[in-house]
């Protein structure tokens, strides 16, 4: 093979390769482009959580954190002064009644539960730091203790009880976050992480 047949077959190569890579260079581009968050997000460690996700949170007491990003950034404003709520997340066959000093109320009802989120809320929002970072925990295990937070000084009684179990398997929760300018929000209904330790195998019910 002469030099000039030798370089002709590495400049074909090379430009192969290069081709390929930019193809595979447009590729990632259009799909980050099309797959990216738009407008106001969360962020889980690594993970992005947009609009209606769903998450699980350790509920034993540890700080779950998230932090608030926005794809245009927050502009004039200061991320801290985002909004952040827990409130109720149900459905038609996941609401349910209580009662609070004897008078009846609707879970979906709910406006605001933080408090059995957040210790010592203020009211008005979890606080957010300047990072855009923020934390909930609870220990909470019942419904009617996440609810008798909400009320601490009314007696709290559950028309129908919801099995600690149940937040396992149904979202009855959600982070809700506004923009500070009021203008754009987020709803990312959340679970609890139920991790499997055994299973328990019933031998009654094994068919041979």
């Amino acid at each position: 093979m002469s030099a000039n047949s030798a370089i002709s077959t590495f400049a074909k190569v090379l430009s192969a390769i290069l081709l390929i890579l930019l193809i595979l260079g447009i590729a990632g581009g259009a799909i980050y482009y099309f797959t990216r968050p738009q407008g106001l997000y969360l962020r889980s460690g690594e993970s992005i959580i947009g609009d209606n996700s769903d998450v699980a949170i350790q509920h034993s007491g540890e700080e779950n954190y998230f932090t608030i990003g926005h794809s245009k950034g927050f502009g004039s404003y200061s991320v801290s002064d985002c909004v952040v709520k827990v409130v109720p997340n149900t459905d038609e066959n996941h609401n349910f009644t209580f009662t609070v000093n004897g008078e009846e109320s609707s879970y979906g009802a709910e406006s605001d539960i933080s408090a059995a989120f957040c210790k010592g809320y203020d009211g008005k929002s979890i606080p957010v730091k300047s990072d855009g970072s923020f934390c909930i925990a609870t220990d909470k295990m019942t419904m009617t203790e996440i609810l008798q937070a909400v009320y601490p000084d009314k007696q709290v009684t559950m028309t129908d009880e919801i099995g600690n179990t149940d937040f396992g398997k149904y979202p009855y929760f959600a982070l809700y976050v506004v923009s500070p300018d009021g203008k754009e929000s987020v709803t990312i209904p959340f679970r609890y992480y139920f991790e499997v330790v055994g299973v328990e195998l019933d031998k009654e019910a094994i068919i041979w």
